[in-house]
Order: C-alpha cells, then structure tokens, then sequence
C-alpha cells in the first residue's frame, strides 16, 4: 500500500494548478500503483513513469482543444508539473533506475 500512497500525495499537490488559464480548479489526485513491477530494471522504470504521465493527464484533464493555445499550455504545464513532483516524492531515483540500466547494458555489450 505504502508503494502508491506517495505517489498520490505529490500529484494531488500539483493537481491544484488549473488546466485553464487563470482559474483555480479543486485539488484533484489519483493512486498510481507500482508495487507489481520492479522499479529498479529500467523496464519497470518505465512503465511507472508512464503511469505517472497518464495520472498526471488525468489530474489535470480533461486535456483542451489543442487550438486553445492559453489553455492548452495550462495543460501541458500542468502535467509536467504533476509528473515531475511525483517523481520526486517517489522513495528511490527512478531516472537513476532508468539511466543506470541503460548504461550497464551498454557497458556489458
């Protein structure tokens, strides 16, 4: 439980930042789980940064029309923002998961 509870916690704090210009939307959050995959293997790395990505998407949606400049920026700003606290919360270095992978293999070619 305690794999996905951290997670929440971060992208509830940036689901705060509206995906429209100018207003304030309620805190939104979501669980993102990880305990069935193994976050230090770069593959498992990146199945959980792409659950961060879609939670992000969802805490910030829904996404606007993509000819709403202001508001489509909001967006995008806010899920980078969404994902890149998540990241952070999380209680390991998962670009140090997914770096470190890549360069070990490379090394054991």
């Amino acid at each position: 439980m305690n794999r996905s509870i951290l997670c929440a916690a971060a992208l509830a704090l940036a689901g705060t930042i509206s995906a429209h210009a100018g207003e304030v939307s309620e805190q939104r959050q979501t669980v993102v789980r990880y305990d069935d995959i193994n976050v230090k293997q770069a593959a498992g790395a990146q199945v959980l940064l792409a659950r961060l990505d879609r939670a992000a998407e969802t805490v910030c949606g829904p996404a606007p029309d993509m000819r709403a400049l202001g508001a489509w920026e909001a967006y995008k700003s806010c899920t980078k923002t969404a994902s890149n606290h998540a990241v952070a919360a999380l209680p390991f270095d998962l670009m140090a998961s997914l770096k470190g992978n890549s360069e070990t293999a490379v090394a054991s070619r």
